[in-house]
């Protein structure tokens, strides 16, 4: 399942959240995919822009963090703390509270070079134009089954628990 979803979107901590609860009972037969997009990319003026957190996340897979872990650590920063994520360095401090053995010099020199930037305008290009996702978060099957979140709302954890559910063995 491809995960669409924003850093800085309050209704995308809340439709990850659910998410991470329902899938021990769907991990075995959904494999996910997580897809970090802009929900304003640039050059959008609106809100602040993600692609920096959508870029780390990469880094982090890269060194081997635990996707949720990644998730929670950024969504904290930008949903609740609403630290400034636009800068690379307040990014690796933050990325510097993550338990374990992750380099936080590696995370901020990846997003001050921008080795995911053509990733995260590879992903915003395939939500936006090929999938037609409208906002934010998005859940959408192999079989093209999905859910998308209704602006203002996001996603309930009953209709993306249907969605799971109506996955085949």
């Amino acid at each position: 399942m491809d995960v669409y979803y924003d850093y800085a979107c309050p209704y995308c901590v809340r439709g990850l959240a659910y998410l991470q609860e329902l899938m021990p009972k769907y991990q075995s037969r959904i494999t996910l995919q997580f897809i970090p997009v802009e929900a304003h990319p640039r050059p959008e003026t609106y809100g602040l822009h993600t692609d920096l957190c959508a870029q780390g996340f990469y880094e982090a897979q890269r060194q081997g963090v635990d996707s949720w872990v990644y998730h929670a650590a950024i969504f904290k920063a930008a949903v609740n703390d609403r630290v400034n994520i636009e800068d690379a360095n307040v990014l690796g401090a933050v990325i510097k509270q993550i338990p374990g053995e992750f380099d936080a010099e590696a995370y901020v020199s990846a997003l001050k070079t921008g080795v995911y930037a053509d990733r995260i305008n590879d992903n915003n290009h395939q939500a936006y134009d090929v999938n037609g996702v409208w906002a934010v978060p998005t859940f959408i099957m192999e079989d093209s089954r999905r859910l998308d979140a209704r602006e203002g709302v996001g996603v309930s954890f009953k209709d993306l628990e249907a969605l799971l559910k109506a996955t085949p063995v």
